[in-house]
């Protein structure tokens, strides 16, 4: 599919500009299960991404003020969800319930042969 000749405005809809990569996804995931602030090398392992596309899904994201930095090497400062923003709760809740769908569910019906 190609992508759209003319972008929506990011006011009407955020969601394309912070959702629309699997990089940011999986950052955004990692930072939200998470309440610690964690460095762009540490987040590329964990999220399994490169680097440089760390680099760059956090700058877009930082941009968007869905993570804030928190301190932190200067070279490698350290980043978190941003809690002051009005995704923040939502984005959480969502990963959270993403988390626990994905567990594979217990049996509660016995099987008995008939």
């Amino acid at each position: 599919m190609r992508p759209p000749t003319k972008s929506n405005r990011f006011f009407y809809h955020p969601l394309d500009k912070i959702l629309g990569r699997e990089a940011a996804v999986r950052i955004l995931r990692m930072l939200s299960l998470s309440d610690h602030a964690w460095s762009p090398p540490t987040i590329a392992w964990r999220c399994q991404l490169g680097r440089p596309g760390t680099a760059r899904a956090l700058a877009r994201l930082l941009a968007a003020r869905v993570i804030e930095p928190a301190g932190g090497h200067p070279r490698f400062p350290h980043y978190r969800l941003a809690y002051n923003t009005p995704l923040a709760n939502a984005l959480r809740d969502l990963f959270e319930r993403e988390r626990r769908l994905g567990k594979p569910a217990r049996r509660t019906a016995v099987y008995s042969p008939t």
